[in-house]
This record gives structure tokens, sequence and C-alpha cells, in this order.
């Protein structure tokens, strides 16, 4: 039922109101205030995975259902404006971009986030670069396209400074009106040797879509687990961190010449 009210609704927001625009459309008018003003938008996601930020593109029903099937234990979801790195004088050429920036895993490495464990900042990813098929650990150069495929899957290893060594499934979806991503664990994430994450346990979904000169990006990150959490609001911050490391990485890739 909840998923048939958010298609309905997403319906309903997509209805151009008198003097509405684009971003008032995509995410409501109180939302679409706060975003101009600079600031971040941010919620926690309930047991239910039900969200409540996911702008109105042609994905949002699918990808909420996915959210609400996945019952995370810890979630969070974040929106936010990446100023000025869109040209709207030659958008299929920023789509490719776009598109390639967000396969560039080898430049994550290195990239920070604030600890809330540790209560500083410190590098999130110690090592990060593309592999090939499940199974091989060998590194191979970040794809770059010369067009954009409807749907594709690319790999990546990353050493991260809570997770460990993991490698990820990277799926990349666009539709036309937007890019998403979705980044899941193919390997067991531990703590001290103890496994606390499953394979595919832990999950970000991005959506990026272009707003004038402007992207919006939201971000969701969610995770499952058995293993006791201890602070609830702790893990929360430290899922946002991740969020804002990630969406702060991009804004500086579309700002590179």
């Amino acid at each position: 039922m909840r998923i048939v009210l958010l298609a309905i609704q997403m319906v309903f927001v997509a209805i151009p109101l008198p003097g509405e625009d684009a971003l008032q459309r995509a995410v409501g008018s109180p939302y679409a205030v706060t975003l101009r003003s600079g600031a971040t938008v941010r919620r926690s996601m309930p047991a239910d995975g039900s969200v409540t930020l996911m702008p109105s593109v042609s994905s949002s029903a699918k990808i909420a259902g996915e959210m609400q099937s996945f019952h995370p234990t810890v979630g969070v979801e974040i929106m936010r404006l990446i100023g000025r790195a869109w040209s709207t004088t030659s958008a299929p050429g920023e789509w490719l971009r776009l598109y390639n920036s967000l396969h560039a895993a080898s430049t994550m490495e290195g990239i920070r986030y604030f600890s809330e464990s540790r209560g500083k900042e410190e590098i999130l990813f110690r090592q990060s670069y593309s592999v090939g098929p499940p199974g091989s650990a060998r590194e191979v150069p970040d794809p770059t396209y010369s067009t954009i495929p409807a749907e594709s899957v690319d790999y990546t290893f990353q050493e991260d400074n809570s997770f460990g060594k993991n490698t990820y499934a990277e799926t990349f979806s666009f539709p036309g009106d937007h890019l998403s991503v979705k980044i899941e664990n193919l390997t067991a994430i531990s703590l001290l040797f103890i496994p606390i994450i499953r394979p595919h346990g832990f999950v970000v979904r991005i959506v990026l879509l272009p707003q004038g000169s402007d992207i919006l990006f939201y971000g969701a990150a969610v995770l499952r687990t058995t293993f006791p959490i201890g602070d609830r609001r702790s893990r929360e911050e430290s899922l946002y961190n991740r969020l804002i490391a990630l969406m702060n990485w991009l804004q500086r890739q579309l700002a590179a010449p």
C-alpha cells in the first residue's frame, strides 16, 4: 500500500503548479527553499525503509520499493544542491561528464570524512580502485564511456577506515531524466575480524538530477545487521558523514578542469 501511495504522490508532485519551478516539482516547495539556501536536508530512516526525501524522478517508486524490501537496521537520507556543476548549454556532453566522474573510483582514495566514533576527521578510503568481475582482485583502469548505456555494472575494491577491505558492485542507471547509482557490498564487512554485515547488507543509493546550472544530489545509506549496533545516533551520524564525503568528492570531480 505504501508503494501505491508513493507512486500516486509522485504523480501529483510532477504536476506543475502556478509559479512552480523544476526544483519545487522535484522536492516540494519547503525543501526547495532550504536547498537553495545552501543547506543540507537530512532524515533518519525508520525500520520499514520508507523514504521521504526521494526527489520525483522516473525511478522514484522503484528505488523506494527496494528500500522498503531491504528492512534496514539503520538508514539515513540526505539532499543538497551541488552548485554550478552543470552547463545548460551542452546537456548531452554534461551527462557523459557526470557519468564518467561517477566511475572514477581511483580518485576516491584518500578522501576524508568525520569519524563519529573517533571524534575527528580521518581518511575514509585508504585504497580505492576498479577491479574486474566478482572474484577478481585484479586492479583495472577506471572505466571511461563514450556513450551512456541504460544500465551498467562495475566493481570497486576499497579499504575502508572502519569497514576494512571489501569489494562493491556499482549499478549505474540512466533512464534519461536522471542518473542513479546503487552501491552494495559483495563481501562480508567485519569489525575486529567479526563479520557484522553480510554481503548485500550495506547499500548506498545516489540520485543525481540537474537543476539549471546545479545538480540535486540525493543520497541514502542503509545497513542491515543482527550485530548489536549500540548507539543508534552514532551509527546514523556515521552513515550521514559517509554520504557527505561522497557528495563532496563528486563536487570536486565536477569542478576539475
